[in-house]
């Protein structure tokens, strides 16, 4: 594109400062001030705080020769969340405060149970900020499974690492009240079966791969087991466990609850322990 002369370039200005004050004189409870001028590859944008905080208000198409007229005005309110000037050490923290909140949430509620706005509005943002870290609901969703199946690897870790860890006290562990009552924080094999199954291929793969980790730290507790029988065996005791977990959530007679996870943990080690 050819340079534009000294006074078209001015006489843009001027076309997009009116422009702007007509935006601005037309939202009188928000306070608009402009702050930068941000030219690239023909885009002339224009970008303000609005109420202290930063938004890209104004974007003006020119044509290929750099006419004065402008070919197109857009108007774009997606207010940043936080101040001009914030590092991307504070966007890193927003990103993570956001993915953190959604893997549990999800856990709790599913992955459908809760809407953009007020997932956003529990992390402490404006559900404006939502697109400046994901691309989509699609991303988020696949990070914050992966998110909650990390934490279920840092437990399978810790359990895996300590020499004193036992089949019998996984089990325990696992199907007992503390887990079947703290669903946020519990286990996302267990709590995001359902809505993995119905994911991206992305999320699946990482449930997929927990699953796989679960089973191997299993084997290895196990090892009294002939070789070849430890992996249908881990198979097995996983599926159980999952399974044991989920209806006693799912029933509505707490008594009933605590026999479903008792019956479970009672035949799991009297096979594997």
């Amino acid at each position: 594109m050819d340079a534009a002369s000294p006074s078209t370039a001015a006489s843009i200005k001027e076309n997009e400062r009116r422009c702007f004050r007509i935006i601005a004189d037309s939202l009188p409870s928000i306070s608009v001030r402009l702050v930068r001028d941000d030219p690239r590859f023909g885009l002339s944008r224009r970008s303000a705080l609005c109420n202290g905080r930063s938004i890209n208000i104004i974007q003006i198409w020119r044509s290929r020769q750099c006419r004065i007229r402008a070919r197109r005005l857009l108007l774009y309110f997606f207010a940043d969340n936080r101040p001009m000037g914030h590092s991307k050490a504070e966007k890193a923290e927003s990103h993570e405060r956001i993915v953190t909140v959604a893997a549990g949430v999800f856990r709790e509620l599913g992955i459908d149970g809760i809407s953009l706005a007020d997932l956003m509005q529990r992390a402490g943002l404006t559900h404006g900020g939502f697109y400046r870290h994901f691309d989509s609901r699609d991303d988020l969703v696949a990070e914050a499974v992966e998110r909650a199946l990390k934490d279920g690897s840092a437990v399978a870790d810790a359990i895996a690492a300590n020499p004193k860890s036992t089949i019998g006290a996984v089990i325990d562990a696992y199907l007992s009240l503390a887990h079947r009552d703290n669903v946020a924080s519990g286990c996302a094999v267990t709590a995001l079966a359902n809505d993995v199954a119905r994911s991206s291929d992305r999320a699946r793969a990482a449930y997929s791969r927990q699953v796989v980790r679960y089973v191997e730290l299993i084997m290895k507790l196990i090892e009294a087991l002939p070789q070849k029988k430890r992996r249908a065996a881990a198979l097995a005791a996983l599926a159980s466990l999952v399974g044991a977990v989920s209806m006693a959530r799912g029933v509505n007679d707490d008594a009933l609850s605590r026999e479903i996870l008792k019956s479970a943990a009672d035949d799991l080690k009297a096979r594997l322990a």
